[in-house]
Order: structure tokens, then C-alpha cells, then sequence
């Protein structure tokens, strides 16, 4: 049994479809190959109430927080900041397009 979960990453976010969601349980998804060889993280799951969203994200994992993982954590200012644009760095270098985000996901275990 698992419990509700909340990531929190900052970087960039793909909603999945069938195809790309048995590419991620398999650990081959190319954006998932591309973070590695990049030096990013990625994660992906199931969101919202029912589950019914499919996101991977891909960039700097803060944390996954919940009974299950971490309760708390603390960033101090010039180390995140320089965590943030070391990570925008990556993200251009590894061939990610677009402009990251601070995500902040909740998951309801189902």
C-alpha cells in the first residue's frame, strides 16, 4: 500500500499518452534517456484525485514529500538560485525547449 504524495521539481512538464506511459514504466522514454545523459532528473506518475492525468517532468527534483518520503525541506536563497539557473543550463544543453516552471503536484494514491 502506498500513500498520497506531493513533487515538487523545477523544470519542465510533458503530459503522457499511452504509448509514452508504458515507454516511462519501462525506463525508455527519450526524454527520460535525454535528463540522464544531461545531468537532470526526471520523474513521472499519475496525478490529480483520480489519477487521471500522466505527467513527466523533467529538471531539478526538490523533493518528494508525504508520509511515505520526506516530510520537510529547506533551500537556502543563493544555493537554490543557483541550483535553478544550473538546471535552465541543463535543460537548453540537453535539448529541452521551453521556459521551466516550479512545479508543485499532488498525487492521490488510488
Amino acid at each position: 500500500m502506498s500513500a498520497d504524495t506531493c513533487v515538487v521539481i523545477y523544470g519542465l512538464s510533458f503530459e503522457l499518452n499511452d504509448d509514452e506511459i508504458q515507454a516511462c514504466e519501462l525506463r525508455k522514454d527519450p526524454r527520460m534517456l535525454a535528463a540522464r545523459s544531461a545531468g537532470l532528473q526526471h520523474y513521472w506518475g499519475a496525478f490529480g484525485v483520480d489519477g487521471e492525468r500522466y505527467l513527466l517532468f523533467v529538471g531539478l527534483l526538490l523533493g518528494i514529500f508525504g508520509p511515505e518520503h520526506q516530510l520537510a525541506a529547506q533551500y537556502p536563497s543563493a544555493a537554490l538560485q543557483t541550483a535553478l539557473a544550473e538546471t535552465s543550463s541543463k535543460l537548453k544543453a540537453g535539448g529541452f525547449e521551453g521556459d521551466p516552471h516550479l512545479f508543485i503536484e499532488y498525487a492521490v494514491d488510488q
